[in-house]
């Protein structure tokens, strides 16, 4: 065996500009490679790609994880909080009702070391203990003015989903400058009212020649409309009607949860939800079946539409009874779109599957 005896490194290049020196020749040190901004280190700062990446912010205000999905270019940070960030105003004050709107959560998104382009507005997924009552919405913060975007989220479990959209012209945003989000629960956010114009004074004629002119008053300038209120919503019920004679169902209220009673597996009842004026209504959860809630504690009725869907009416069916003839519960919620739920409460008995039994 042949053993190489290793030189280090350094000796070689002390050995390498000998000899550069000696024979005259002049070396050119060549420029070092960029190096990434250290300042955007993962989870807080990402470098933004035109794929959407999801980052995991704290958990705050009683949702136990935050992500955010995000894409564009440059580089940017994420932050969120409780509270408003910097002199932005808080979403409560941009409510016209206080009692039905409850800020969740703020999220700031900055651009650093450089300018920075969202092309899509960014996504969340919230996940809670106890999702909060009500319905779920994101707006965004542009020039001063919350405004609502998109749908509210969609359900599933306790887990609640703002999905990423399409945005155009992408939103640019210079150096240490922000893009803010902001999740609450409560109606659609209006839009400000637009400021009346102030009304152009009538210029007085001149004076006529003729001796003592009396002059032309200025008319008085017509008071501004005031904007129309918005409508306060409607009451909220929900038919529930049995498919079967053998069966028991009753209406519910947002103050009175409906009811039906199952006589036999395979049965069904539909969930009708009523409001003056129209609105959207959803199924905001339902613990009735594990692929709804995995947190349930059996599969004893489904829906159509299910958890986190839109409708007109939902249907239940009964799929299975109790295990070994013990009792067991289970809810629905209907929500509609300023945020009113309707509860229907499921009883599963030994052969039967009931709803509204305490």
């Amino acid at each position: 065996m042949h053993l190489r005896t290793i030189v280090p490194f350094a000796t070689l290049a002390l050995l390498a500009a000998s000899v550069a020196s000696c024979s005259g020749v002049v070396t050119t040190p060549q420029p070092a490679a960029p190096a990434s901004p250290s300042s955007c280190l993962p989870p807080r700062c990402v470098a933004l790609t035109p794929t959407l990446e999801s980052v995991a912010l704290p958990a705050v205000n009683g949702a136990t994880a935050v992500a955010v999905s995000v894409a564009g270019s440059g580089f940017v940070e994420l932050r969120d909080s409780s509270k408003p960030f910097g002199g932005s105003p808080p979403l409560l004050v941009a409510l016209t009702d206080d009692a039905a709107a409850v800020p969740v959560l703020y999220i700031e998104i900055t651009a650093i070391n450089g300018s920075a382009t969202l092309t899509k507005i960014p996504g969340v997924r919230l996940e809670f203990l106890r999702v909060p009552p009500g319905t779920l919405r994101l707006a965004v913060l542009d020039k001063g003015v919350w405004t609502t975007v998109g749908k509210p989220g969609v359900a599933n479990g306790k887990t609640i989903t703002f999905a990423a959209t399409d945005v155009h012209p992408p939103i640019h945003l210079d150096r240490a400058k922000s893009y803010e989000l902001g999740l609450y629960l409560g109606g659609v956010l209006p839009p400000s009212p637009s400021p009346s114009p102030s009304p152009s004074p009538t210029p007085s004629p001149s004076p006529s020649p003729s001796p003592s002119p009396s002059p032309t008053p200025s008319p008085s300038p017509s008071p501004s409309p005031s904007p129309t209120p918005t409508a306060p919503p409607g009451a909220f019920s929900v038919t529930v009607a049995c498919a079967q004679s053998t069966d028991a169902c009753s209406s519910g209220t947002t103050s009175t949860a409906g009811s039906v009673q199952f006589t036999a597996v395979g049965d069904t009842a539909t969930l009708t939800p009523h409001e003056s004026p129209a609105t959207t209504f959803t199924l905001k959860s339902d613990t009735c079946n594990r692929t709804d809630d995995p947190a349930a504690g059996g599969n004893w009725a489904t829906f159509s539409p299910a958890a986190g869907q839109a409708g007109s009416s939902f249907v239940v069916t009964a799929i299975a009874a109790g295990a070994s003839g013990k009792t067991a519960n289970c809810s629905a919620t209907i929500a509609d779109a300023h945020g009113q739920t309707v509860k229907v409460n499921v009883e599963v008995t030994l052969g039967s599957i009931g709803i509204n039994k305490q």
